[in-house]
């Protein structure tokens, strides 16, 4: 009797011990994940800003900001459209819009950006050139 007490007990710790690291594990990954959402919000807040600045301050203003190589050792992707960033980063995406309609890189209105140094700036006429 005293031998399937122990092993009973002991198959109770060991079950209290696995569900136990399931959901440090769960807790930690929502964790994980909600850090990383963010910063790329807090990165696509800052690009829809430093645009609407551009747009606000009128011809000739030039800014140049940096975006990170990855976010919490995650790649991701800004893509710009006619009047929204769009940040995508595994499930995360986010898209804040902005007030400038007339955007573009040079070639085209809607374009991803790369990671590193942007330069934002008004061009004659009102045009938001990305480079």
């Amino acid at each position: 009797m005293k031998g399937q007490a122990s092993m009973e007990f002991m198959t109770m710790v060991s079950a209290l011990g696995i569900i136990s690291l399931v959901s440090f594990s769960v807790v930690y990954n929502s964790i994980a994940s909600g850090s990383l959402g963010s910063d790329l919000s807090e990165v696509c807040s800052e690009l829809a800003l430093k645009i609407n600045n551009a747009l606000f301050f009128g011809d000739g203003f030039s800014q140049t900001i940096s975006t990170p190589d990855k976010i919490n050792g995650q790649s991701y992707t800004i893509f710009l459209s006619n009047s929204a960033a769009i940040c995508r980063s595994g499930k995360n995406s986010y898209i804040k819009k902005f007030f400038a309609a007339n955007l573009t890189n040079s070639t085209h209105t809607e374009f991803y950006i790369p990671a590193g140094r942007v330069k934002i700036e008004n061009s004659a006429g009102g045009k938001i050139l990305i480079s």
